[in-house]
């Protein structure tokens, strides 16, 4: 996910707190905390601090590409309305995602690719 916004004092390898998302076994809504993975002139890339949910990629039973997945649908819908208040949402950009195989995206909300898991996490690779 990358942001744009109030969030300019962060750093890479920061944590902090945006949204809410149940996560406990009562379904306590806490603060989500985020690691940032990335900044650039305008925007972060950052990644939950701790799983949130468990979703399968695909219910479909054949081999689909991220564009068609429903672990995309819901990150992205369900997820993001849940997690996420408007203003928050305003914060959160849309990324274009080049996916291979398959056609590109527009995301606000993706997971990390088997290279940027190893570009940003290489010591548990």
């Amino acid at each position: 996910m990358e942001f744009l916004g109030g969030l300019k004092d962060k750093q890479v390898g920061d944590i902090f707190e945006f949204g809410r998302y149940p996560q406990s076994p009562e379904g306590k809504e806490k603060p989500i905390r985020w690691l940032v993975l990335r900044r650039d002139s305008d925007s972060l890339l950052v990644v939950s601090e701790y799983i949130l949910d468990a979703k399968r990629y695909t219910e479909n039973i054949f081999k689909v590409s991220w564009s068609e997945c429903t672990l995309r649908a819901w990150l992205n819908g369900e997820f993001m309305e849940k997690a996420f208040d408007e203003s928050e949402r305003h914060l959160i950009l849309l990324t274009e995602l080049y996916n291979y195989p398959g056609p590109s995206t527009e995301d606000h909300i993706f997971v990390l690719r088997e290279k940027d898991v190893a570009e940003f996490f290489d010591e548990v690779i």
